[in-house]
């Protein structure tokens, strides 16, 4: 659910790496002011000798010092790159007013150095910390979540080995094409395989039957309900877009919607609308299999065929 969109997911607000963000702001607010009546506090408290970037819990931290030093995880606060010149002022020679620069060339382009030369070479003001990435070089909570999100996802994706991965282009599509939520909400359940179909509700052992209910001939799987199935197929032959389903080359509901967009609606005109038809014929199918199943009532294609022209007809009014 805390996945971004792009990766999947529903893009909602992880509170846990949040709440680091904020805890990762007030280090920041330590470091840039030592001085700080709260911040003298500490250090004479757990580091008086040491630096805040190195110390420790202990063994009697206060919850608050504990809670504190959760937000030194931030890669950008821990990084310390000793190759590299910590101050601007030890990359100046106060003498002859110029740069040395040789020790950190191979670290910065040829553009960045004659960038740095073209500068006054010395200054009476004081060194201050800065992060890279910043554009004023201070911390910024919402940045800090963000990356902090990013690291934890590639370490669960380098844990994990799912044994199939959606093409972003496909998230990307559902939550931006012009559509009610809960059609977006239904595509994104879909693709994901996250259905109430009858195979996998037999995998949650809620059912004893994976058969599909309206043919009763194969298993019921996302992709059987809304292209493979016979009476299916005859809503995408007899809608709007007239397209026969290729039985034999669907693996995934993902990838025949990556192959429609990229070579049946590539260059086409009226994409969008096609696109939108596409979604509307998917919610349609499934609604009628779900009125199978709970009413009792037969999937009709013309029926199904109908409402989806009915649908399309109001767009125009929630496209606006």
């Amino acid at each position: 659910m805390t996945k971004v969109k792009s990766m999947g997911g529903m893009g909602f607000r992880d509170l846990n790496l949040f709440n680091i963000s904020l805890l990762a702001k007030q280090c920041w607010k330590l470091l840039q002011n030592p001085k700080a009546l709260w911040a003298r506090v500490l250090k004479g408290g757990y580091f008086p000798k040491g630096a805040f970037l190195n110390a420790k819990q202990g063994s009697r931290a206060s919850w608050v010092w504990a809670s504190l030093l959760q937000g030194v995880v931030l890669e950008k606060l821990t990084d310390d790159n000793h190759d590299l010149h910590q101050k601007v002022a030890e990359l100046m020679t106060k003498e002859n007013n110029c740069w040395k620069l040789n020790q950190i060339r191979r670290y910065i382009s040829e553009d960045q150095v004659k960038a740095i030369q073209s500068l006054p070479a010395y200054s009476r003001g004081q060194d201050k910390m800065v992060l890279t990435g910043s554009k004023d070089g201070n911390y910024v909570v919402k940045k800090g979540c963000h990356e902090l999100k990013e690291k934890v996802m590639k370490e669960v994706e380098r844990r994990a080995s799912p044994s199939h991965n959606v093409n972003g282009k496909v998230w990307k599509w559902i939550w931006s094409i012009s559509l009610p939520q809960k059609i977006k909400h239904f595509l994104w359940r879909a693709v994901g395989n996250l259905v109430a179909t009858n195979g996998n509700l037999v995998k949650r052992r809620i059912k004893m039957s994976e058969l599909c209910p309206v043919c009763l001939k194969e298993a019921e799987t996302v992709e059987h309900t809304l292209l493979l199935c016979d009476w299916a197929q005859c809503v995408w032959y007899g809608g709007a877009l007239g397209f026969k389903v290729d039985c034999h080359r669907i693996t995934t509901l993902d990838q025949w919607l990556l192959q429609v967009f990229d070579v049946v609606l590539k260059g086409k005109k009226n994409k969008e609308w096609m696109e939108m038809i596409i979604a509307f014929t998917c919610w349609h199918i499934w609604k009628s299999r779900c009125s199978k199943v709970f009413k009792g009532r037969e999937c009709d294609p013309r029926k199904c065929i109908e409402r989806n022209s009915a649908r399309m007809g109001e767009a125009p009014e929630w496209l606006d």
